[in-house]
């Protein structure tokens, strides 16, 4: 049933960075959607102050990536802890490390002058990070239990 949900769940992140690339590509192409994602963009920066959520963010996405990283440590340190499915467990943390700082430097690197759709595109990433970390969290919980 676990892997039948983690399945799932990598199919739908898939998904979701499809649609990413189809709304980036549509954005240069298409003059109307052009004109959506400015239009949306401008109303987001006056209603939002946008750099400080995605400051914010990036501090979220630094201490899950810390997390990571202390699972890791913890792991490799205790001995006692024999899990039958020792590679899965390193794959998802460094998966988790790796989504996260593609993720970090694409909000630090980008902006809505380089990219029309940077605002939903950090948001489906985020969902895509989110959903990584809850599988992570998943995988914890089941080998905990």
């Amino acid at each position: 049933m676990k892997k039948l949900f983690f399945i799932a769940l990598s199919i739908f992140q898939i998904i979701l960075l499809i649609f990413a690339y189809i709304l980036n590509f549509l954005s240069r192409k298409k003059m109307g959607v052009m004109r959506h994602f400015i239009y949306k963009n401008n109303k987001l920066n006056d209603i939002y102050n946008m750099e400080n959520i995605i400051n914010i963010l990036c501090l979220i996405i630094f201490l899950i990536l810390i997390f990571a990283i202390i699972n890791i440590v913890i792991f490799r340190k205790n001995k006692k802890l024999i899990y039958p499915h020792k590679k899965y467990f390193y794959i998802i943390n460094i998966s988790l490390i790796l989504l996260g700082l593609i993720f970090i430097i694409f909000l630090k690197y980008f902006s809505i002058d380089k990219i029309l759709t940077y605002y939903y595109i950090s948001l489906i990433f985020l969902i895509v990070y989110i959903i990584e970390f809850i599988k992570a969290i998943i995988y914890l919980i089941k080998k905990a239990l």
